[in-house]
């Protein structure tokens, strides 16, 4: 079944009475909160966990690189490394040896891309960084180690072994290779989350944030590169506001945001820091917290709707509380005139044989193709479309394809985009 939506009348933008709200991390920013509109937020403890595991097909793995126990001189983080040149076979043998060369990971929050995924080859689209695709077995394999620094001084070596769309499977062990753990995150019946975590201090994972249609934003302390003046950007600790992977951003400047307007929806893009930290500054002089006076951000939600947000107030470290006006913005049509850039989407992204998949695209121009392709880039399946630029769904059967890996692919005269499909 194909749906094709062409909107062609002018836009007419409504911001509603603005909703004062505010979100508290709590003393010493000790908390994460999950902030949505209209919906109750809720936090956790930023303490609580060590890594995080992404469901979907990114195999995503971030690591709480904003841990620290501790404070100043005495400030014990917690960090990852990549053992350099290392195998599967590594992890029985792994020690410390060179360490003070190796490089600490980070997430990359731009992109959700996590610690453990940023040693990939970005030459070769299968390998993730702490594993690469296995086309026999159609899942991903463990292929780095890495050692784990621990806030208590301990180091651990940590190995992914498999995960295969809905399970990661990994084990941990202290140098020596005494006190090993395996551990298993199973996503699989679990109301949609982004992450589920592990904690290396209780060996269990834990589901601590909620289910992905109540949150759009997240207010935490992470770690962001910055320029510390010549020379290349450097990590530190920031407190600030990430957009859930998927939800589109754009940031708006004027003399009175209240009264901004949102941009072209071209305009939004699904960077996740765009809010970030800088939109407050810390004035040395007064002791106070000073907010960006004209900037507003509209946040575009995946099913369409929209709101905005301007910051009003930032309190630091006492509460770790931030004020802030958010409207709901009203969009009775979208303006044809400024259509959206090319998108593509595919639900669910990870499905058993035989089941529907739905593939959503929205491009600005005629579309040439749109087609499913296996690993070594064969079509399995050709789509139907229309000869118009436009939105449209198509619910497409997978009867008859292996289970594996494969991408969507839409092809127009000026670019070519495509989306991740696994099959079970």
């Amino acid at each position: 079944m194909i749906l094709r939506l062409v909107l062609t009348f002018a836009v007419a933008v409504t911001v509603m009475n603005a909703a004062v709200d505010s979100v508290s991390m709590g003393p010493g920013y000790a908390n994460q909160v999950w902030y949505q509109p209209g919906i109750a937020s809720t936090s956790s403890p930023q303490s609580s966990w060590h890594l995080g595991f992404q469901s979907g097909v990114s195999a995503t793995i971030i690591a709480n690189d904003a841990l620290v126990q501790g404070a100043g001189p005495q400030a014990k983080p917690f960090k990852v490394y990549v053992v350099p040149n290392s195998t599967p076979a590594t992890y029985t043998s792994v020690d410390t040896t060179g360490m003070s060369a190796w490089t600490q990971l980070y997430n990359k929050p731009a992109t959700w891309t996590g610690a453990l995924n940023t040693p990939a080859d970005a030459s070769n689209i299968f390998d993730y960084g702490w594993g690469k695709y296995n086309v026999q077995s159609h899942q991903l394999a463990g292929e780095r180690v890495f050692v784990v620094s621990m806030p208590d001084g301990s180091f651990w070596k940590l190995f992914v072994q498999t995960w295969s769309g809905f399970n990661y499977s990994f084990k941990y062990a202290r140098l020596d290779g005494s006190d090993e753990h395996t551990g298993d995150v199973n996503m699989n019946g679990i109301v949609p989350k982004e992450f589920i975590y592990w904690s290396f201090d209780t060996h269990s994972s834990i589901d601590r944030e909620p289910p992905s249609d109540l949150w759009d934003l997240t207010f935490l302390k992470y770690t962001e590169f910055i320029s510390a003046g010549p020379g290349p950007l450097v990590p530190y600790p920031v407190v600030g506001v990430l957009a859930k992977p998927g939800i589109k951003l754009a940031k708006v400047t004027g003399d009175t945001p209240s009264l901004l307007q949102p941009p072209n929806r071209s305009e939004f893009d699904t960077t996740a820091n765009v809010i970030g930290y800088d939109w407050k500054s810390f004035n040395q002089t007064t002791s106070t917290w000073k907010i960006s006076d004209s900037t507003a951000y509209f946040i575009l939600r995946q099913d369409g709707s929209m709101w905005k947000l301007v910051m009003t107030g930032f309190t630091g470290g006492s509460t770790g509380t931030t004020h802030f006006d958010a409207d709901v913005v009203v969009t009775s049509v979208a303006d044809a005139s400024t259509p959206n850039a090319n998108v593509l989407g595919v639900y669910p992204n990870v499905i058993g044989t035989g089941d529907i998949v739905n593939v959503v695209y929205d491009v600005t121009s005629v579309v040439r193709s749109v087609r499913i392709v296996d690993v070594a880039g064969r079509t399995v399946r050709n789509i139907a479309l229309g000869n118009d630029a436009g939105m449209y769904v198509n619910s497409v059967s997978t009867v008859g394809m292996a289970a594996g890996l494969y991408r969507v692919v839409v092809e127009t005269p000026s670019n070519t985009i495509s989306s991740a499909l696994v099959i079970r």
